[in-house]
């Protein structure tokens, strides 16, 4: 990162003049101590951001929003449309006239709308600290953007790290998303041969190692699989294998060991397993044979920690939920369900142009394919706003005369405005909170 340019942008973005003296400041007359064995080299850095200083992260991600705002694209976006007037009026469409919960709540591609109810947003990355993933819509487009990209970025100092020859490997990586097999676009083959973005630059096919074998067209995020259907084998297999793992590793000492009080295991399994196996499943597309894999893990691990084998829970007709009751958990279910739910209220919570928020409300117009459509958070979402419904309802009475009941709420207002109640007040989300606690309690209450 060039340091003058890098003083230039915030002043640019309007931070202020007295911030920006003491962030140059900081980068002048910088010296690095390199320590190899007994011996030490002195020399002067004069470009990137300090190492280790706090507000170093900050700084650079200044840097690449001017880079990736001030770029040629050579090329339009993506455009999706989105619902610009998701509030109170959105959500109360989850009811009808009678209070019957509607179906689609979230779906909106097959819903004719006025100009007026939506808007376009354009897609062309997705930045979080200091990663970016970039949308293009062809091979062709993306050799062209990239190429145009890391050249823009050289005027900003930055490089981005591409192979040097076509038999190299690239520490950035490009992914084919394959459209549907029924979709008038669909080949069953892809050209995956590096892509070259400039003079003897070369970005190649993502590649992840996944149970000792090297599996294609797959990327690893932030610990979680991304594959090229879309969809979330790998990522639940991958979760399911690393929590199975750890429970083997504490097994003996920790979780079958009858020294320890059943709620120090129980703290055990949820600090080391649940930690593992839950991870992201917030954004999971969960179908059900995916939901039942996870499931019979856990309801493994539960009977582990109690002591309880399968014939025994047989015999004793305990059902899944008092079995792991009896340790002081809810079923697992429960808790796919509740952080889910939790994190639907997070996003609900968020201002309206945040992209996450408006891409959760998109829908892209286009021609419908034959067959079922692809399982689809927003179709996981659908299904437990309709249960949160009928657990609000079941556990409540179903009175709508009472305006204070949660479930009075959520018909007349709508699961937006529930979300968001006491969004700027001390009680933030704590009115969703106790519609996601219901939830849970409702689940564990099954037989």
């Amino acid at each position: 990162v060039d340091r003058t340019a890098m003083c230039d942008v915030l002043l640019r973005y309007g931070a202020p003049e007295s911030l920006v003296r003491v962030v140059r400041a900081m980068h002048e007359e910088v010296i690095v101590v390199l320590k190899a064995g007994g011996e030490e080299e002195e020399f002067e850095s004069k470009l990137g951001v300090i190492q280790g200083a706090a507000a170093s992260p900050t700084l650079f991600l200044f840097m690449i929003s001017a880079w990736l705002e001030t770029a040629d694209w050579k090329g339009a976006p993506i455009e999706l449309k989105t619902r610009s007037k998701a509030g109170d009026a959105c959500a109360r469409e989850s009811f009808d006239a009678k209070g019957k919960f509607l179906s689609q709540l979230l779906s909106t591609q097959r819903v004719k709308r006025k100009a007026g109810e939506f808007e376009l947003i354009g897609i062309r990355d997705f930045l979080y600290a200091d990663d970016a993933a970039l949308v293009f819509e062809s091979r062709e487009s993306m050799e062209r953007g990239l190429t145009s990209l890391i050249a823009s970025g050289r005027r900003w100092g930055l490089e981005v790290h591409a192979a040097t020859s076509a038999e190299g490997k690239s520490k950035t990586e490009f992914m084919v998303i394959r459209p549907h097999e029924k979709h008038r676009n669909y080949s069953p083959s892809f050209d995956g041969s590096p892509v070259k973005v400039g003079e003897s630059l070369y970005i190649t096919l993502a590649e992840s190692r996944i149970g000792g074998e090297n599996v294609k067209n797959c990327f690893k995020y932030l610990g979680s699989y991304i594959d090229c259907e879309l969809s979330d084998d790998i990522d639940v297999e991958s979760r399911i294998l690393g929590a199975s793992k750890a429970f083997g590793r504490f097994g003996k000492k920790i979780f079958r060991n009858r020294r320890l009080s059943v709620k120090a295991r129980v703290k055990a399994f949820r600090a080391f397993v649940l930690s593992i196996l839950f991870y992201q499943s917030e954004c999971w597309a969960l179908k059900e044979v995916q939901r039942d894999k996870i499931c019979r893990f856990y309801n493994r691990c539960v009977r582990s920690i109690a002591g309880i084998s399968r014939i025994k829970q047989w015999h004793r007709r305990l059902t899944t939920c008092e079995m792991a009751a009896k340790i002081g958990l809810a079923p697992c279910e429960a808790e796919l369900d509740g952080r889910c739910l939790a994190w639907l209220g997070h996003v609900a919570r968020m201002e309206p142009d945040r992209l996450v928020r408006q891409m959760l409300f998109a829908w892209h117009d286009g021609s419908r394919i034959k067959g079922g459509p692809r399982q689809t958070i927003r179709h996981r979402a659908n299904t437990l706003l309709k249960d949160i419904s009928a657990s609000l309802q079941s556990e409540e009475g179903g009175n709508l005369s009472n305006a204070d009941s949660g479930f009075a709420r959520l018909h007349r207002k709508g699961w937006l405005w529930c979300a968001n109640h006491g969004r700027h007040e001390a009680e933030h989300g704590a009115l969703w909170r106790r519609f996601v606690d219901a939830h849970v309690r409702s689940l564990s209450s099954t037989t």
